[in-house]
């Protein structure tokens, strides 16, 4: 860019040629076995040295326990930094295992982007017509209530897909609502839809239940779900409800399990010759005689020694996808006695014939952990217990509305950092404030502020960060102070509708070899290393006093994004007017 001078890209050619030094050793050390293990943190804001160091060499505690046995894998259950989520669920959701100030978190809750049902009805069963909704993770369930309170997210009647239609109380004009939830607990605001139930009015004095037409099953099976092949029914004015059950009881009208069309299928509750039946209602509340239907059911059972495992002969994932819910497009399995359940992992890991998350049909989608390149492995059992070896399936998630901050976002942005220096003892605390963005020299403004612990002075710099260059939700700065101390930083963060939701403030100083005169003072002399010098306000007076001797020579500043209400109000009482 051409407001750097040639001493400025030789400084930072510098700082990059240090850096990948260091993260040549680092990947040499245990970056490489570490992705090796948990490939889907490669390239992320977590592959770095501070996953184990809190500053090399110094272990944090996720590093400690990699040293025990130098096994990221059986480390991965435990809690390192005892902030409640496992070493797994960290790297799951890319934050530092060994940092309990950086963890798990999902506060945004999904979004219902559509939501309606049929304008009319003639019965109080009515179709959801569409009913769609999306969330920065993932969402984990779907209802639709009468009601405008939003329900809990342990309440009853969620579902882990959309569901298709409603049964309204009563007639008339009816408003329902449609709510989503996620696995953080965040339920969505509720989107309405309308509809107007116009029901048949009974001819007076009917008492004229439906007959049943027809009513049949598969004859035999080897499930204990069977097929219901054949259900009709017929009335005087109209069948408004069909239900089956195993119970010979003629069933109210106003029981639960009656629906609008007849079911398609029937789970028993045990095997052998098992009858079913059929009944139908209208809508004066007459409900019809029973029709029977009758079948055999033979769960098979493994042969004595069965040794043979299915063979999982198709399995694959959709190529691209907008959301972790990734549907399974193909999946199907064999074996000599039959199929008893189907899984699918992220892990390449078997899973136990007695795991949980086993199920009698073949999942239609799977829900990743986070977004990139994923690999699914699908895997299936019989009743002996053996388990199939897998097949695996790729696919590619790109999240949407989780594009780069850009530069006005961090304007106002305060970050709680610390600060390590050559001629400090120990580093101090203290804030960056991001104060302003010039568009025209594509720099940030922005001051560090320290805290002398003897005098109580607070110590104010002014640390201009001139832009070099970005990527996704992430970007390099570079910036110096009195046109001799030279810095490198970066600032990462992530968003979403164009709000930042947490980020990352880190710089070093780089300490150039000699490059040269540059001053044209006829020497060729080295440059000093980075320096603070800067004004020092009371913390109960404000601006007050002005201190210009030397503070420190800075070698590092790290920190994270914070709200501006964990900002010391003697800090910003004393920025008031200078800032």
């Amino acid at each position: 860019m051409s407001h750097l001078s040639n001493r400025s890209r030789a400084l930072l050619a510098t700082f990059l040629f240090l850096g990948s030094l260091t993260a040549a050793y680092s990947v040499s050390s245990y970056l490489a076995p570490f992705r090796s293990a948990h490939p889907s943190a490669t390239g992320s804001r977590i592959d770095n040295c501070s996953l184990c160091h809190t500053s090399v060499p110094e272990l944090n505690p996720y590093g400690a326990a990699f040293a025990e046995g130098h096994n990221f894998q059986a480390i991965q259950n435990r809690d390192s930094d005892g902030d409640g989520s496992t070493n797994l669920q960290e790297i799951q959701a890319l934050t530092y295992p060994g940092n309990a100030n950086d963890k798990p978190s999902d506060a945004l809750a999904p979004t219902i982007s559509q939501f309606s049902l049929n304008s009319t009805a003639t019965t109080l069963i009515v179709s959801i017509t569409s009913f769609a909704a999306s969330d920065n993770v993932g969402v984990t369930g779907y209802m639709a209530t009468e009601s405008s309170v939003k329900p809990a997210v342990t309440a009853a009647g969620w579902s882990a897909t959309p569901p298709s239609s409603f049964t309204f109380a009563s007639g008339g004009s009816k408003t329902l609502y449609g709510w989503a939830k996620d696995a953080a607990g965040n339920v969505s605001n509720g989107a309405t839809a309308s509809t107007t139930i116009t029901l048949p009015p009974p001819p007076t004095g009917d008492a004229n239940a439906p007959t049943i037409g027809s009513f049949a099953l598969a004859p035999t099976s080897n499930s204990l779900t069977v097929s219901i092949t054949a259900f009709t029914a017929s009335d005087n004015v109209g069948v408004t409800g069909y239900m089956a059950t195993e119970s010979s009881n003629k069933p109210s009208a106003s029981a639960a399990g009656w629906t609008s069309s007849p079911p398609s299928s029937f789970t028993f509750a045990g095997d052998g010759a098992r009858t079913l039946y059929g009944w139908a209602k209208d809508a004066a509340g007459n409900v019809s005689n029973a029709a029977a239907a009758t079948t055999a059911i033979t769960v098979a059972t493994p042969p004595p020694g069965d040794a043979i495992a299915p063979t999982v002969s198709s399995f694959a994932l959709a190529p691209v996808s907008n959301s972790l819910t990734v549907p399974i497009t193909a999946f199907t399995a064999s074996d000599n006695v039959g199929v008893t359940g189907y899984m699918s992992t992220e892990s390449p890991n078997k899973p136990a014939a007695g795991a949980s998350g086993w199920s009698a049909y073949p999942p239609s989608s799977f829900t990743f952990s986070g977004e990139g390149s994923k690999t699914l492995y699908g895997w299936a059992k019989d009743a002996a217990g053996n388990v199939s070896g897998s097949i695996r399936a790729t696919t590619d998630i790109t999240l949407p509305d989780n594009g780069t901050p850009d530069m006005p976002m961090w304007v106002g942005t305060w970050f709680r950092v610390t600060v390590s220096g050559d001629r400090q003892k120990k580093a101090l605390k203290g804030f960056i404030h991001i104060r302003s963005w010039n568009s025209d020299s594509e720099t940030l403004v922005a001051d560090l502020l320290t805290k002398d612990p003897e005098t109580q002075l607070w110590t104010a710099l002014e640390l201009p960060l001139h832009f070099i260059s970005g990527a996704p939700l992430r970007f390099l700065s570079w910036f110096e102070y009195a046109g001799e101390y030279a810095f490198a930083a970066t600032i990462s963060g992530r968003s979403r509708d164009n709000n930042l939701r947490d980020a990352i403030f880190k710089a070093v100083g780089v300490h150039p070899p000699d490059i040269g005169d540059d001053d044209d003072d006829g020497d060729d002399d080295d440059d000093p290393g980075p320096g603070i010098t800067g004004r020092a306000v009371y913390a109960s007076r404000g601006v007050s006093e002005r201190n210009d001797a030397h503070v420190a020579e800075l070698n590092s500043i790290s920190g994270k994004l914070i709200p501006e209400s964990e900002v010391p109000p003697e800090l910003l009482a004393a920025m008031n007017g200078r800032f």
